[in-house]
């Protein structure tokens, strides 16, 4: 069973702007995996790495697996993560595992998750991570659907200060998403997976945005338009852009476009979304133009930096609670009807 989809909400603390997770103890039962399920997951032909012994599946993503380990002798828990077995031979697939250590260990923020080490054993490659016990953003939207507005920029304002910290030192990540923001049990708000992120000149030199076969490896929900159609002229604009699109996301219930990836690609490049203040009438009308303007099509017409976001994010991070508003973490789980009215009424224009 996922640890996100039994959350215990207090309601008692209502006032709080900070979004409450379970405990580690109170998680320890969930996140444990039968052995039949663990060796269906893992494929691991040995039990420890290094001095660490690994314990669990966390999760899993494109290019790899995600383990709880623990070190033998300090009994410290770090989470390892795996390149795809059939990764491995890829010379791609493992610069870009090799790049995501070089950019994470460039960086050194509260609200980005650290790197300690990489190694690669039998042709094993793999990350040594720190461990952050709690849920990724996206799973906890899908159980709570959407978020008031303190919530969403509370947990905006600490993301925009780990890529704050990025930008600084002239890293971009490029694939700012909600299940790339980890929620932890001490109210921890971390950034994940670095996978795609690189130093500003490498964009420069490489216009890394596709594989050598031509693949996209953006996440079509939240990519900037240069993304897809200039990636060697993308900079730091790009990740203002996809975490308005993340913002967009948590206020609305549902990502900025909808449709297959081509059809959400194009949307990116070509349409403007319907506003934010069409599924939550309760939004400041300032926070929308904020959310509007970060996700412009051009970057020269977003707020130039991340100091700018933040600064005009912070009011919001103590907003009062909408009267109409259900629950502190999220609204019911219904249709936008609103949204879905104008999704209509825009292709019949067509």
């Amino acid at each position: 069973m996922r640890f996100g989809a039994q959350m215990r909400l207090q309601h008692q603390q209502k006032q709080s702007a900070q979004v409450e997770i379970r405990t580690p103890a109170d998680l320890e039962e969930e996140i444990t995996f039968s052995d039949e399920i663990h060796q269906a997951h893992t494929k691991l032909r040995r039990k420890t790495f290094g001095p660490y012994v690994i314990k669990h599946l966390l999760g899993e993503g494109g290019m790899g697996r995600v383990f709880l380990a623990e070190h033998q002798e300090i009994k410290r828990l770090v989470a390892i993560k795996f390149l795809h077995e059939q990764s491995a031979h890829d010379p791609e697939a493992v610069k870009r595992f090799y790049q995501e250590a070089q950019t994470t260990a460039a960086l050194n923020h509260p609200n980005i998750v650290r790197i300690f080490d990489i190694n690669v054993e039998e042709q094993t490659h793999y990350l040594i991570m720190e461990y952050v016990p709690g849920v990724n953003l996206q799973n906890y939207l899908e159980e709570h659907y959407s978020l008031e507005v303190p919530q969403a920029c509370n947990i905006a304002l600490a993301v925009g200060q780990g890529l704050l910290h990025a930008h600084s030192k002239g890293v971009i990540h490029r694939d700012i998403k909600p299940s790339n923001v980890m929620l932890g049990t001490n109210g921890e708000i971390k950034i994940l997976d670095m996978g795609l992120a690189c130093f500003t000149q490498e964009v420069k030199q490489e216009g890394a945005s596709q594989s050598s076969c031509g693949e996209i490896l953006c996440t079509p929900d939240y990519a900037a338009p240069e993304l897809i159609t200039q990636p060697k002229s993308v900079d730091h604009r790009a990740d203002i852009y996809s975490l308005g699109g993340m913002i967009y996301r948590m206020l609305s219930g549902h990502a900025p476009f909808q449709g297959s990836v081509t059809q959400k690609i194009l949307a990116h490049q070509e349409e403007t979304a319907a506003p934010v203040s069409l599924c939550n009438p309760s939004i400041p009308r300032t926070l929308c133009q904020l959310i509007h303007q970060m996700m412009a099509k051009s970057p020269n017409d977003r707020p130039q930096g991340m100091n700018e976001v933040l600064q005009r994010l912070e009011p919001y991070c103590s907003y009062p609670n909408s009267e109409t508003s259900t629950s502190l973490f999220g609204r019911k789980k219904l249709a936008p009807q609103n949204f879905f009215r104008w999704f209509r009424d825009r292709f019949k224009r067509k």
